[in-house]
């Protein structure tokens, strides 16, 4: 089954993990665990690709690329080239070692680069490079183009044995799990283990996994879903407790704490797996602008840290420079998303038509005589 649905609760997830990070990468200190709303979205790209292309899901795989290389790549051409373009006219000295890193970016390789220069994240936000937060992109393209491989394994274990494959799955949960405390251990670099693509990649495939119980049903989600809908009191004190945690999350976690790399990005990941299968049994309105917000929260991620680096350098590191960075953001999110999926989406459109109506007239057959699909 193919699952394309709206879920209003996954709005919500969504929108929450972007102002987390937003968060961290203008006010740093005040919010010094902004960062591990990352590993919501990890965790939300491994669910929403099971349940939309799934094992059952067949599609050639030429094209799976072409779906999501038409959907990454133009707002991040847009973004390196303006960005490479402003910071040319007001940001000159910065430019140097830039060409590494765009390339690097458009390879999907962006968190192996940081590896190899022994980039810190934590010691770099504001400053370095404007193109730091794209390590997160690289660890998705690499996964995405392992995707596929993932996939055929699947739809091969759950037809021919569910049981033995759950086990396998959840032995490669733990497996991956305990990758980041090992490399932390052994290296004690925190460079590798935060950026390196094996580390990270436990929160994806636990998507992967909540995604599964998702197509078989749900039973976590309902469960807790029917557990808040006993009494009032009960659903607060469900809301009033995750709402406490991610505020301790944001506001007292740091990334020196040694805990977070001896386990705890894992359980965040549990939690924000936890957290989306419950909002995706969520029915009614979302809050006003969350779904905005959730639209955008692409073209988004992709713009804040450069606006806050371009300001940063021209206008220095103030809180009212901050704040003013908010409505160019939005701005500039708005714009490129308007830009890359729907003027790119009509040129496509349009150049498939007349390939369409070329190829039929010269069958003899009438343009428009079969549907679009």
């Amino acid at each position: 089954m193919y699952y394309k649905k709206y879920m209003p609760g996954l709005d919500i997830i969504r929108a929450a993990a972007l102002l987390s990070v937003l968060l961290f990468h203008l006010f740093p200190r005040a919010f010094p665990g902004g960062f591990l709303g990352v590993e919501t979205f990890f965790v939300l790209t491994g669910f929403l690709l099971t349940i939309n292309d799934g094992p059952e899901r067949r599609e050639n795989i030429l094209h799976f690329y072409g779906r999501k290389l038409r959907r990454l790549y133009p707002p991040l051409l847009l973004v390196l080239l303006l960005t490479c373009g402003l910071m040319a006219l007001f940001l000159p000295a910065a430019l140097y070692g830039l060409r590494g890193e765009t390339r690097s970016a458009l390879l999907g390789v962006y968190n192996w680069r940081q590896i190899a220069v022994a980039q810190d994240y934590f010691a770099s936000i504001g400053a370095g490079s404007p193109f730091t937060h794209l390590w997160t992109l690289a660890v998705e393209v690499q996964f995405l183009l392992l995707w596929p491989l993932l996939k055929g394994l699947l739809q091969k274990g759950l037809k021919r044995d569910r049981e033995s494959t759950a086990v396998l799955l959840g032995f490669s949960a733990v497996s991956l799990a305990l990758l980041m405390p090992a490399a932390y251990l052994l290296t004690g670099s925190v460079s590798f283990v935060y950026y390196s693509t094996p580390t990270r990649a436990f929160p994806l495939f636990l998507g992967v996994l909540a995604g599964l119980s998702y197509r078989s049903g749900n039973p976590i989600g309902k469960y807790f879903m029917r557990i808040m809908k006993t009494s009032a009191p009960i659903r607060g004190l469900f809301i009033a407790g995750n709402a406490l945690f991610a505020a301790f999350l944001l506001l007292r976690v740091s990334g020196a704490d040694d805990i977070l790399y001896l386990g705890g990005m894992a359980a965040v990941s549990v939690w924000a797996a936890y957290l989306i299968l419950t909002a995706a049994e969520m029915k009614g309105p979302v809050p006003k602008g969350t779904k905005l917000l959730s639209a955008l929260s692409f073209e988004i991620y992709l713009w804040q840290y450069p606006v806050n680096f371009l300001f940063t350098g021209m206008f220095g590191n103030y809180i009212s420079i901050k704040l003013a960075e908010l409505p160019v953001i939005l701005a500039l999110a708005l714009w490129t998303h308007y830009l890359t999926k729907i003027e790119v989406k009509k040129y496509l459109w349009k150049t498939k038509n007349t390939l369409l109506s070329e190829r039929k007239r010269k069958e003899g057959r009438p343009a428009g005589s079969e549907g679009c699909c």
